[in-house]
């Protein structure tokens, strides 16, 4: 999700191709972007840092990648994404098939599921879990909404009826949004209960020391056979990148993240690698229209034809990202390459010139304490500063600044996105439709034209469809600038020489139950 990465992919991969499969059951993960080094062994403690902490363990109200990780090794949910981003595949169903309108599901468990503490896993867990989560206020719920009943005829088969066909059925249960928990919450209150969470995901949960790390040891109850190798894996709160670095290089930690892109070339020696892996993951100037300036679609136009987005990449990504026009980036389905507002300064005088503000104006910008963010804030207050637009460059902590935004309490700001599914609905409905979760990624652009299309891409089963009206929203989002991209980025890691079978799938998950250490 929101931080929270071909057009050759878009009609034959993704979630339409899960939509028409009878699936049988599967063993790990396969394909994805691994290391191809030797096989995992059992045993061995993994030690993850990252930047920020979460904040919840309770899918329904996880947002960021750090509630979101974790949450998605204790639980389990009906499907999941391949490791290689392209698919959706079975976890904890074994087979499904759908009417022939597309609008009944009917979806087979494995047998012989159980949860970490070793009470069956059955249909009626299935059921109060979606049930809980599709009526929930999660940020997400329109993951869910095409659903309209959720049954459990008996222990081993759920029935999901949807109003409409739903293209992106699939890929909403095998969100973290669809995890499956016990019924009733085994009689306990939610704060009880997600305190320490019964699940049945790779990894049971263990301590959490709040700000500091998180901990899960191996679910020996778990459904893949042998799997996970792990004996526990922790993600540990390293703010800083350098010091990030500096804790797979000293053995302390053995796997580091966002850590900076210029340091990539240099950091792979005889005790660690270092590379990029293909991402779902953007970044994206965003506007908020309570902000009088950028209720105007001129001001915001003028900024897209000012900022020099190629220049903006090769300063700040050095070789690990590229420009953006699309808001959706190349690695996802129905990704296209509508017509841009290119680099253009005198086009964006003239923009600026009809504005309500064509002299200008004194604008706050937001960003985050990552140092890519603060070299990307300093060119675009340079490039923004011929419009007469002069930018306050505000930096706030990265575990805060979503919170920051959701207030409303910004007016320019530096954000990221990373998809949790293997479609755009989710990036689209959450970044362009006011009540998508965010209004329109706490921007508060509100275009009918843009909602309706949402819809029809979202509960037709055609791809050909689904891919006109995706290319008419991205058209539409290229010429309204709600929020300006800037670029698509690869996602950085350092790890250990120590760990083995490391992959990381274009959603910035990291395959925690294939992956190995030496003891």
């Amino acid at each position: 999700m929101s931080n929270k990465p071909s057009v050759a992919r878009r009609l034959i991969v993704g979630v339409f191709a899960a939509l028409t499969f009878v699936t049988a059951a599967c063993g790990g993960s396969t394909g994805g972007a691994g290391t191809g080094d030797k096989p995992a062994v059992r045993g061995g403690d993994l030690v993850i840092a990252r930047t920020e902490d979460g904040h919840t363990l309770d899918p329904t109200q996880a947002v960021t990648p750090g509630d979101i990780a974790p949450i998605n090794q204790i639980f389990s949910q009906l499907f999941r994404v391949s490791a290689d981003g392209k698919a959706i595949e079975p976890a904890l169903a074994e087979s499904s098939t759908h009417s022939p309108d597309g609008r009944v599901w009917t979806v087979k468990l494995r047998s012989g599921l159980r949860f970490s503490d070793g009470s069956p896993l059955t249909a009626y867990d299935v059921k109060f879990s979606l049930d809980r989560a599709r009526n929930s206020q999660s940020a997400f719920v329109f993951l869910l909404s095409s659903i309209s009943s959720v049954e459990a005829p008996d222990d081993h088969t759920v029935v999901v009826t949807t109003a409409e066909p739903s293209a992106t059925l699939l890929a909403g249960l095998s969100s973290w949004l669809g995890s499956v928990v016990p019924a009733n919450l085994q009689g306990h209150t939610e704060e009880q209960f997600f305190g320490n969470p019964v699940g049945s995901g790779p990894f049971r949960f263990d301590q959490w020391q709040r700000g500091q790390s998180i901990r899960l040891v191996r679910n020996d109850n778990y459904w893949e056979p042998d799997r996970p190798f792990l004996d526990s894996v922790k993600w540990a709160v390293v703010p800083d990148p350098n010091t990030r670095v500096s804790q797979v290089q000293g053995g302390i930690a053995d796997i580091a993240g966002d850590i900076p892109p210029s340091q990539v070339g240099s950091l792979t020696s005889a005790t660690t690698q270092a590379r990029t892996f293909p991402a779902d993951n953007s970044t994206f100037l965003i506007f908020n229209e309570k902000f009088a300036p950028f209720a105007d679609v001129h001001v915001r136009r003028a900024i897209a034809h000012a900022v020099d987005r190629t220049a903006l990449t090769g300063s700040t990504l050095f070789g690990s990202g590229e420009p953006a026009c699309s808001m959706l980036p190349p690695t996802m389905p129905f990704a296209s390459k509508p017509d841009c507002l290119s680099f253009d300064l005198d086009t964006a005088k003239r923009e600026m010139a009809k504005s309500a503000t064509p002299g200008g104006f004194d604008v706050d910008l937001m960003i985050d304490n990552l140092p890519t963010s603060s070299t990307a804030a300093q060119i675009i207050q340079a490039q923004l500063a011929p419009l007469g637009i002069r930018a306050k460059i505000v930096t706030v902590d990265s575990g805060q600044i979503y919170t920051t935004f959701d207030q409303g309490a910004y007016q320019l700001g530096l954000a990221a996105w990373v998809s949790d599914i293997s479609d755009p609905d989710e990036q689209l409905t959450f970044m362009l439709d006011p009540n998508g979760g965010s209004n329109s990624y706490y921007t508060g652009f509100d275009n009918a034209e843009v909602v309706t299309l949402l819809g029809d891409a979202r509960s037709t089963l055609d791809p050909a469809s689904r891919a006109t009206a995706y290319d008419r929203i991205q058209q539409i989002a290229a010429e309204q600038v709600p929020q300006l991209p800037l670029w698509h980025q690869q996602a950085p890691y350092l790890w250990s020489n120590r760990v083995h079978q490391f992959s990381v799938n274009p959603m910035g998950t990291i395959d925690l139950v294939n992956i190995g250490k030496d003891r």
